[in-house]
């Protein structure tokens, strides 16, 4: 099964605009990589470069031991995915799937022993005879995955196949989409703006803007360790809130500033601080799950958690999500959230304590938006 390698890969198009700029990677087989970021990110045009649909304007892509630059579409042994699902209207689901095989002058015995074999696979075994109109949004989506992987293609490229279904029917087939790769052991590429697609299905996840790449990791290690605050915010929901914070550092402790409220850092992050970090003014990057209520804090006993990691805040809105509160609140005259206990009956209006897990904070150049203990983080193991 082949590697696939982007040396270098850019695309300018006729009116000067960059869409994508020197990207750098290598996907290895059998891996199921997501490209991830908001709109404009230059993601569906990277993936379509591989797929052999846009022209490459500088750099090289390799598939295998062979420069694929100016291969044609059909010789890179490839299928693809597309977000509008691009079904044959006119033809049956056994068509749909089938009509790879044909035009490739498969035999009829042959291609009707593989359309039943990936019909049972992806549970259209009862909807041969319909046509697309007939079918539902997650049906329609499957038919098009069948014709995409019934020559088995080593690699299968996806552009956003589930924006176009509704909540319930896109959690259905995440699950769906994640068996296929187990089964099929193919690599797969996988665009989406999703974030929960992106964390929930990619063992790599890319996370590009503006045509660059920002950050290529794990789910976990991107969520634990953002290599700058655009990842930091982009990954995770509800999104990391963003304080401006001063250090203050002369004494023994280490304190953070953030507006009227002094938090104190642990040893680990004290240390960090001290040698890492020479800055007075950072940002303070705080996770929904890192500011704790009464509750939460008792549960998990948290005693380390004392006067000097609280806060009072004044909550804003509540959110009740089944098995979770958000609490809205501002700090430093901006919009923060927090994860609290379903037992917190807080109302908007009312004052609480809340106390800061400083082990899970990060801290980020005012200037440059870097994380200032990214590297420290990858070296102490605390990724996981």
């Amino acid at each position: 099964m082949a590697e696939i390698v982007l040396k270098n890969i850019s695309k300018v198009y006729e009116n000067g605009f960059q869409a994508v700029k020197n990207v750098n990677l290598e996907i290895k087989p059998k891996e199921f990589i997501i490209f991830v970021g908001p709109s404009g990110c230059g993601k569906s045009t990277t993936l379509r470069m591989i797929a052999g649909l846009e022209e490459i304007t500088s750099g090289e892509l390799w598939i295998g031991d062979v420069l694929a630059n100016f291969l044609e579409p059909r010789e890179r042994e490839l299928s693809m995915v597309f977000q509008n699902y691009a079904l044959y209207p006119n033809m049956s689901v056994y068509k749909n799937i089938a009509f790879s095989l044909e035009i490739r002058g498969v035999g009829k015995a042959e291609t009707d022993r593989k359309v039943r074999e990936v019909a049972d696979l992806l549970g259209l075994s009862q909807v041969l005879d319909r046509r697309p109109k007939d079918l539902s949004g997650g049906q329609r989506q499957r038919v098009a995955i069948g014709n995409a992987i019934i020559r088995n293609p080593e690699i299968l490229l996806m552009d956003e196949p589930l924006s176009n279904l509704d909540a319930k029917l896109r959690g259905q087939m995440r699950v769906e989409l994640a068996k296929l790769h187990k089964k099929l052991g193919n690599t797969i590429i996988y665009v989406t703006h999703d974030q929960t697609e992106a964390m929930t299905l990619g063992t790599r996840i890319v996370v590009m803007n503006q045509g660059e790449i920002q950050q290529v990791d794990s789910p976990n290690r991107l969520y634990e360790n953002p290599v700058n605050q655009f990842v930091a915010g982009f990954i995770g929901s509800p999104a990391m809130n963003f304080l401006e914070c001063t250090i203050d550092h002369e004494d023994k402790s280490v304190d953070l500033h953030i507006g009227q409220d002094t938090i104190s850092c642990n040893d680990t992050i004290a240390a960090w601080i001290r040698q890492t970090i020479s800055e007075t003014k950072v940002i303070a990057g705080i996770r929904p799950e890192a500011f704790l209520d009464e509750y939460r804090k008792n549960k998990q006993h948290r005693e380390e958690l004392t006067e000097k990691q609280k806060l009072y805040v004044t909550v804003t809105h509540r959110e009740l999500l089944g098995n979770e509160v958000i609490l809205y609140f501002d700090l430093c005259g901006k919009g923060c959230c927090m994860k609290a206990s379903v037992e917190n009956e807080t109302k908007a209006g009312d004052t609480i304590p809340v106390w800061v897990d400083v082990a899970k904070i990060c801290l980020f150049d005012r200037d440059n938006g870097k994380n200032l203990f990214y590297e420290k983080r990858k070296l102490e193991g605390n990724e996981n």
